[in-house]
């Protein structure tokens, strides 16, 4: 991550906690820590780049070495294969680009290392010097609350910095998703610690100069921090707001049901209704499709086909369940329909003008074999009763 990608990231939360710690260290006045703690977050995050180099190291050359001896193609293709989805050629290739852009760009990781030095100085600190004769003022942070800020600091950085050199490499082929993970949960560390830092350092600090100065830093950090969320709120709700018939509410579900009124008052039967899978049309991520089940709370056989095989581990799970899907609807023999039913024990078939649109669907089946439960407008739910299903 480039430097300044990180501090837009996390800047209203690193000055308060760089000033807080600070803070602690100027009370422990412990330089021989300073220097030990700083030494040991770049050879953390030495260690860090050293273990993710060995890694690949392992994936591109042993694996097919090993693969090689044990006769196992898998493990041979493996190392070419994480090459060649970089675009690379080589292994050389990959780490020559890997040492430019750490090493050409390197605010990102250096502030990571530096927060882990100063947190393990914090740590690691002991009583400043004469603290006992009263030649130094007294040292009120050797307290639970304190400690416990600095940790909450600690696993926030290896949150953040870990990473920056191993991630879980997702069908995506990118840390999309180990960043997505981690920063949410390092938000939460340092966001909590920043805000404890602050009222410590407002109200506990002997030296007012640190104080003054840290509220002016302070003012004009939380004015930097917010101005993206005003903007961001205007820009989003300007198109909104342009259309004379849209008002601003909390309720997000308002926006579809606002054009889909059947389908609300079928959602509002499914909320109340027995627990069963429930079964309506599939389509891509981000779209109508899913609508029901996300409603209504009542399990989809299938939601986003994209999501499910992504956070599934693939699409094993999934099997051939979109097209049977597919055949559910559009086919016009009862068999082949009640045998699908029956394979995923199907308790709601949704037919609305989405299941319409993406099948050519033959409601005949349904009508003529099932009970329909619900019935609006262009809605039906059909249900497949315990009397549907052969006796054991």
């Amino acid at each position: 991550t480039r430097g300044a990608h990180l501090w837009i990231m996390f800047g209203t939360l690193f000055v308060p906690i760089f000033f807080y710690l600070g803070y602690l260290i100027l009370k422990k006045r412990d330089w021989l820590s300073l220097k030990k703690g700083l030494l040991s977050g770049f050879v953390i995050t030495l260690l860090l780049y050293s273990a993710s180099l060995l890694l690949t190291l392992f994936t591109v050359n042993i694996m097919q070495k090993l693969g090689e001896s044990l006769d196992n193609q898998e493990w041979i293709e493996a190392g070419m294969n994480f090459v060649n989805s970089y675009g690379a050629g080589s292994l050389g290739e990959i780490l020559k680009e890997a040492f430019s852009r750490r090493f050409g760009d390197p605010g990102g990781w250096i502030t990571l290392a530096v927060l882990l030095g100063l947190v393990l100085t914090v740590l690691w600190s002991r009583k400043p010097p004469n603290a006992d004769k009263g030649d130094s003022p007294p040292d009120d942070t050797d307290t639970p609350s304190h400690t416990f800020a600095v940790m909450l600091i600690l696993f926030g950085a290896l949150l953040v910095v870990i990473p920056e050199f191993i991630f879980l490499r997702d069908q995506f082929g990118n840390r999309m998703n180990t960043i997505f993970k981690f920063y949410f949960q390092a938000w939460m560390f340092w966001s909590i610690a920043a805000a404890y830092g602050s009222a410590a350092l407002l109200s506990k600090s002997s030296r007012p100069v640190l104080v003054w100065s840290y509220r002016f830093v302070l003012v004009i950090t939380l004015a930097v921090g917010l101005f993206y969320p005003i903007m961001a709120v205007q820009t989003r709700i300007n198109d909104y707001k342009r259309n004379p018939e849209n008002t601003l509410e909390l309720d997000g579900t308002a926006y579809y049901f606002k054009y889909h009124a059947d389908d609300k008052a079928a959602v509002e039967w499914l909320r109340e209704a027995p627990q069963g899978t429930l079964v309506e049309a599939v389509g891509g991520s981000y779209s109508e499709y899913a609508r029901i089940s996300t409603f209504s709370g009542q399990p989809s056989l299938l939601g986003w086909p994209g999501h499910e095989g992504q956070w599934r581990g693939g699409y094993l799970e999934v099997g051939s369940r979109e097209q049977d899907i597919d055949r559910l609807y559009s086919t016009s023999t009862w068999v082949e329909a009640q045998e699908i039913l029956k394979r995923y024990e199907i308790r709601y078939v949704y037919v609305g003008n989405l299941e319409r649109i993406a099948y050519n669907v033959e409601e005949g089946k349904f009508a003529r074999f099932l009970k329909p439960v619900f019935q609006q407008g262009t809605v039906t739910i059909y249900e497949m009763t315990l009397a549907d299903y052969p006796s054991p």
